[in-house]
């Protein structure tokens, strides 16, 4: 029990390390600690590159390279602008943590005219004038369900990955559709 409260108050400590790369550099020392392997010799221990940081956007000289230092051609260019504060792609996650939170806005409208194209495939102009097709690729069948049917009630709304969904509220069905007009 002893030896385990140690090695759990050791990670732990690591956990205060001010960067990724300490983290991971006292991580492993503990780890081979407990281990019982010999730690690494200075030599071993690669240390994570200085991060660069981009030119400003006036026109400021190129940086000069020191004596001894040689440009590394396979390196990658450094792209102008402010340097990422936070990981790669994280916008994208908090771009959809919001759109988690904020339901989609629908638009409710009367069918007023529509058809069947193709093999079950419903064309619908609404009320307001605009025309929509059920897609291809969409086994909503809603054909027999509206045989007898003049008019019925929609609601629309677009999806998060882009497209729109239209519920027939008289079937309580969903279905694709795409706007033709």
């Amino acid at each position: 029990m002893a030896a385990e409260d140690d090695a759990e108050r050791r990670i732990a400590g690591c956990a205060t390390s001010a960067t990724p790369a300490e983290r991971i550099t006292c991580l492993e020392r503990h780890v081979r600690e407990l281990a019982g392997s010999p730690a690494p010799a200075a030599a071993d221990v690669v240390k994570p590159p200085a991060p660069v940081q981009a030119p400003a956007a006036t026109h400021a000289p190129a940086p000069t390279l020191a004596a001894g230092e040689a440009a590394d051609a396979a390196a990658p260019a450094v792209s102008p602008g402010p340097a990422p504060a936070v990981e790669l792609g994280a916008e994208q996650v908090e771009a959809r943590r919001r759109g988690a939170d904020e339901p989609a806005t629908r638009v409710a409208a009367t069918a007023v005219n529509f058809r069947f194209i193709g093999y079950e495939r419903l064309l619908v102009e609404l009320d307001n004038g605009q025309v929509w097709r059920q897609i291809d690729g969409d086994r909503v069948s809603v054909e027999r369900a509206l045989r007898n049917v003049e008019s019925f009630d929609v609601e629309m709304w677009a999806t998060k990955l882009g497209g729109y969904r239209m519920r027939i509220l008289p079937l309580n069905r969903t279905i694709r559709v795409e706007r033709l007009r």
